[in-house]
């Protein structure tokens, strides 16, 4: 293995997701600096290839009406009110936003 990276520029793309603010926010701050520095730089050389990204969010409307009974991990969203509709938290970090 000799270390690079091969991309083939019809069928790649740079998915940014779980970038969201409620999420990223679990990180202790020195490794959320870090984690969006490196994110940033893997997104300003994609864009600057011409290498699609594509952002994937989860939110959760008023009430959370997706969110299952039996569903522990997103109760736990719901009961904190995490990744809400229209909320700072639901949206995508700064340091890697589109």
């Amino acid at each position: 293995m000799t270390g690079q990276l091969s991309i083939e520029r019809g069928k790649t793309a740079v998915v940014i997701m779980d970038y969201q603010n409620d999420i990223v926010s679990f990180l202790p701050e020195a490794a959320r600096n870090k984690l969006m520095e490196r994110a940033g730089a893997v997104l300003v050389s994609a864009r600057r290839e011409g290498i699609p990204v594509i952002y994937v969010v989860v939110r959760f409307r008023e009430g959370y009406p997706e969110v299952s009974s039996r569903d522990a991990i997103r109760r736990g969203l719901r009961d904190s009110e995490r990744l809400k509709e229209g909320t700072p938290g639901a949206e995508i970090h700064s340091a890697v936003a589109p």
